[in-house]
């Protein structure tokens, strides 16, 4: 690492491109046996995470020297992107619809000496001694062609580019109105000493105040591209100095808090290149509408082809979608129809897989959502003979794309008409009937409708009923994974009705006892599905998901209780192990999600206090040790989240439950259930800030209810001593029984 940081300053420092140190970054820092590889690769991205990122992998010069092959750098030869290695992302994001730009360029420094005095000179020393940063015409000149770019691409460009402009009014149009697309092009700092003992990084403004990500992620609408040129020739000396390191940094908080994508310099670049790369840059992303990985290599194409020996072609670094497109085209989009329509229906089949196979590789924004959605129609409306419509194969692969899309309602749709059609190819699999009943399970959840999730347990029993023997029911783990699932779903939305907002006590009582009847058939369908440790067919995330649910439920015996911590420990050690052979997100997370399940079964996450911190600790630290050492779809991490949210929606539920019944454990139990609900969504919050956040949580109001419920009880003790010997007998009858065949196993 000194070696290479030293290297790193010896060329930044020198704007000539410097061939031999290119050649050395490259055989210091990618490994031997992918050397070969990288000099082979078309398209490039690097997963960098905090340190890496400060390396300058854009320079790397794959070829020997006098060598014909490989006499480009790397990022010249070939399109680099960056992503960034982190678990900590926005959970929720929303971002600008129309075609919006905030350009801000060379404002006002005007107090900057002051408020970041130099450390060479003397306190309350002459002030000529700490004088503003120079301005930057350059900047102000970039900043007004990429202006004119974006309103020629008809924009609705919001400037403010000039030394007129101070911090106030900055600051006022950054927050003024969305934007999706903010342009910066002006002094930075990195790391630098403000006079009141702190250090920061950011983009300069009067008084001393800097635009950081900070102040982007107070934005309610978070851009989707930010790019940064703050690194010019006229640049005070510190930040030249570490100005790969302001890069790194601002980058990374950016794609943190959701920013797409980000393009930024890394050290100081020549004014009309930097020009130069910028107005290449926006007509390729948005004139041609190539995407976000395209367009940067295009614009340092045109720097490398205009000043090859100045290295600001590699000063430019982008993080973020290689595939991500400012302006979305649908398929068939902007073309009036004119594609020639798909030659077969396995091209349309292939378009769609296609597609599909996009939307699990990266998040999608609602704006691309929506475009994804409209390419879909206009695929079938232009492109399909309305024939094809009537192929069960293309609706049940319809079903899929709009499942994957969320639109649960149109899947639904399209895998009935699947099922229901005439399937003389016999193309349409039972597995299709079986998405059909996942998908509405779903879309009872979201909508919050009972019978619609009845409608696909329904169906996936008269399935088995259909396919299996009376002697063996549900033979098919994959369907009672499925069936668990479904009920699951459907507890969840039950126990929105014990939470809701003034539910009387009996309507509390009636809600609990449907949610705990609906959680003892989860168990069974999940019992069912997981097979036993040993054989071939044991699956340890069903077994995991069982134990969780019987977690909810107090102990018969110890003995019980036993065996299903013996259970968890064996589906920690297959999950390990599965890890070892084949790697994989699943794999890795069943091992965390054992202690968590331990932890809920021992009691130990239920505990008050600090044994209920130590308990919660190392289980924080197991997530995000597992989610630190993989790669993994934000769909990956969305599923994880949704499930602690499910599960603390579950514990919540019975804490308020609990609180209406009188027997004497009642309120032990739940204020235990209330601490794991608590945790649950801490946990959610760790592992992606905002993750844990639930619009049906138990709160002044639910601890009034509660209190209430607790008069009521001592006051039926003391009118009744009867009933205070029948209740708990009451209680044991209402409670969900747990399937005795699973234990031990």
């Amino acid at each position: 690492p000194g070696l290479i940081e030293a290297l790193v300053r010896q060329q930044i420092h020198n704007t000539a491109w410097q061939e031999d140190i290119g050649r050395m970054l490259f055989q210091l820092m990618v490994p031997h046996e992918f050397k070969d590889a990288a000099r082979q690769l078309e398209r490039v991205v690097l997963v960098v995470d905090a340190a890496t990122a400060n390396l300058p992998w854009e320079l790397m010069l794959a070829g020997a020297a006098g060598a014909s092959n490989d006499a480009l750098p790397m990022a010249v030869r070939t399109p680099v992107v960056r992503q960034l290695a982190s678990t900590r992302f926005r959970a929720q994001v929303r971002q600008a619809l129309d075609r919006s730009a905030l350009v801000v360029g060379n404002p006002s420094v005007e107090g900057f000496g002051k408020a970041f005095p130099d450390p060479r000179q003397p306190p309350g020393g002459n002030p000529a001694d700490n004088p503003d940063p120079p301005p930057l015409p350059g900047a102000e000149a970039e900043a007004n062609a990429v202006a004119a770019v974006l309103g020629g691409l008809n924009y609705r460009v919001t400037q403010a580019i000039g030394a007129d402009f101070p911090a106030s009014v900055v600051l006022a149009l950054l927050y003024r109105q969305p934007y999706r697309l903010l342009h910066i092009s002006a002094h930075g700092v990195f790391d630098l000493m403000h006079r009141d003992g702190r250090r920061r990084s950011g983009v300069v403004l009067s008084g001393g105040l800097l635009i950081t990500a900070a102040e982007i992620a107070a934005m309610e609408t978070v851009p989707e591209l930010v790019y940064l040129s703050c690194c010019h020739l006229g640049l005070v000396d510190a930040t030249v100095r570490d100005g790969n390191k302001l890069a790194a940094s601002i980058a990374t908080e950016l794609i943190e808090i959701g920013v797409r994508c980000v393009v930024v310099a890394g050290w100081a670049v020549d004014d009309q290149q930097a020009q130069l790369f910028g107005e290449t840059f926006y007509r390729s992303l948005l004139q041609e509408r190539q995407p976000f990985g395209d367009a940067v290599y295009a614009a340092r194409r045109a720097a490398w082809s205009k000043r090859p020996d100045d290295i600001t072609w590699g000063a430019f670094q982008a993080y973020g979608d290689p595939a991500w497109r400012a302006e979305p085209r649908a398929e068939g989009a902007g073309s009036g129809g004119a594609k020639a329509p798909f030659a077969s229906p396995e091209e349309l089949l292939d378009a769609l897989a296609s597609l599909r196979a996009d939307l699990s590789r990266r998040r999608q924004t609602e704006r691309e959502s929506k475009a994804q959605a409209q390419g879909i129609r206009q695929l079938i409306e232009h492109r399909c003979p309305p024939g094809w419509l009537a192929l069960p194969p293309l609706q049940a692969a319809l079903g899929a794309a709009w499942r994957d899309l969320g639109l649960y309602d149109e899947a639904r749709k399209a895998y009935l008409r699947a099922i229901q059609s005439d399937d003389r190819s016999g193309r349409v699999p039972i597995r299709d009937i079986e998405q059909l009943a996942d998908v509405e399970s779903q879309l009872g959840e979201a909508n919050g409708d009972e019978a619609q999730i009845q409608t696909a347990l329904d169906r996936l029993q008269q399935l088995d009923k259909l396919v299996s023997s009376t002697e063996a029911l549900c033979a098919n783990p994959a369907r009672c994974a499925l069936q668990g699932a479904a009920l699951k779903r459907l507890a969840s939305v039950q126990a929105r009705r014990v939470l809701a907002p003034g539910a009387s006590a009996t309507a509390i009582a009636s809600a609990g006892k449907a949610m705990r009847e609906t959680l003892a058939k989860a168990l069974q369908a999940f019992g069912r599905a997981e097979g036993a440790p040993g054989q071939a067919q044991f699956e340890p995330a069903l077994a995991l998901n069982r134990l969780a649910l019987e977690a909810l439920t107090p102990w018969n015996s110890a003995a019980d209780r036993d065996a299903a911590l013996a259970l968890d420990q064996q589906c920690a050690k297959a999950a390990a192990d599965a890890f070892r052979r084949a790697g994989g997100f699943a794999n890795a997370l069943l091992q965390p999600e054992a202690l968590l399940v331990a932890a809920k079964l021992d009691g130990s996450l239920a505990k008050p206090g600090d044994a209920g911190r130590a308990a919660f600790e190392p289980l924080a630290a197991a997530y995000r040790e597992a989610l630190a050492n993989i790669t993994f779809k934000p769909g990956d991490l969305d599923t994880v989240l949704s499930q602690l949210c499910v599960m603390s929606r579950l514990h919540d539920a019975l804490s308020v439950v609990y609180s209406v019944e009188t027997n004497a454990r009642a309120p032990r139990e739940a204020a235990e259930h209330r601490r794991i609900a608590d945790r649950l969504l801490q946990l959610a919050d760790l592992l992606q800030p905002g993750g844990g956040r639930r619009d049906d949580r138990p709160g002044d109001n639910a601890e009034a209810s509660v209190a209430a419920h607790a008069s009521q009880r001592k006051a039926a003790r003391k009118a009744s001593p009867a009933a205070r010997k029948r209740a708990p007998a009451k209680v044991r009858k209402t409670a969900a029984k747990k399937p005795p065949a699973n234990r031990g196993r």
